[in-house]
């Protein structure tokens, strides 16, 4: 049975705020993703690995199809990024019928927890971690100079899987500004339908925008591909399941994104005092560079 609060159903809330916040951070589809609703605790350390690309092989007519040995990069990811959203709903909330409540919610969940894991994500995009760049100055960035100058880099170094960009708003205007990119994006080329949403995507990248990208080394925007970047998220720990047999002053659950498989913990406490009721919406990830090779930062000068 869904946990329903008054007129407020919290199963509800975190279904629907995974769904916009897998939509509004398309980067999570375009990279590795290491997720699970298995319980972690802070700090723990997970390994993921990257697969690589193999060669195909020559049948042999004598010894048949030889199997390769699967090869891959392991890839280390502390999940020390402990987030929630946490809400209070009172009375005049939870018997509302004059907004849709869960919906509201949803949005404010998903704005919150997106904004720290691109944050998180992006704080990786420095020299260190990607030494590989190209310098272009904004005035003069076009669809040609940004993105196919990105894939041609790339494609010279023998990267090979699906491609995304972040861009941030400064880059993003001039790029999708260009009227060749209004031609790639409107209605398979057709400038008939203005109003029809773009695919925002180009040459095989799905492009992006975020405004708060780092401007560290006067980084403006990347083009990496999937094995750039690792995302690893976990539940936290469930610490009623520690004494059994002892009632908790609330229930947890947790809520998984068909998708993608990103779940969250769901924490529901009544404060009787106040007449509140707190919701909270928890997680605990990390992030790690990929591939160095992988990711072409784009800096202004």
């Amino acid at each position: 049975m869904a946990n329903s609060l008054g007129g407020l159903n919290s199963t509800l809330i975190a279904q629907r705020g995974l769904e916009i916040l897998v939509n509004k951070l398309p980067v999570i589809g375009s990279i590795v993703t290491d997720f699970s609703d298995a319980d972690v605790h802070y700090n723990q350390t997970i390994t993921t690995r990257i697969p690589d690309v193999g060669t195909a092989q020559d049948f042999d007519p004598d010894t048949g199809f030889v199997a390769a040995n699967a090869s891959g990069q392991d890839v280390s990811v502390t999940l020390s990024k402990f987030k929630h959203a946490t809400f209070g709903f009172g009375n005049a909330e939870m018997s509302s019928t004059n907004r849709n409540l869960i919906e509201d919610y949803a949005q404010s969940f998903a704005v919150q927890i997106g904004d720290t894991v691109m944050a998180d994500i992006s704080a990786l995009f420095t020299s260190g971690n990607y030494a590989n760049a190209t310098t272009q100055a904004l005035a003069t960035a076009t669809r040609k100079t940004i993105i196919i100058e990105a894939n041609k880099e790339l494609s010279k170094r023998k990267v090979r899987s699906d491609r995304f960009a972040i861009f941030n708003s400064d880059l993003y205007a001039a790029v999708m500004g260009d009227d060749s990119m209004f031609d790639l994006n409107y209605n398979g080329g057709s400038r008939n339908n203005v109003e029809a949403e773009p695919t925002l995507e180009a040459h095989g990248v799905k492009i992006s925008e975020y405004a708060d990208l780092p401007t560290t080394a006067n980084l403006i925007g990347v083009v990496g591909a999937k094995d750039s970047i690792v995302f690893a998220s976990r539940t936290p720990a469930d610490e009623t399941l520690a004494l059994p047999g002892v009632t908790a002053p609330g229930r947890i659950t947790k809520v998984t994104d068909p998708r993608t498989g990103l779940s969250v913990q769901v924490r529901e406490v009544i404060d009787l005092k106040l007449g509140k009721v707190f919701v909270t919406y928890a997680l605990i990830y990390g992030v790690a560079k990929g591939n160095a090779k992988s990711l072409q930062r784009i800096k202004s000068a």
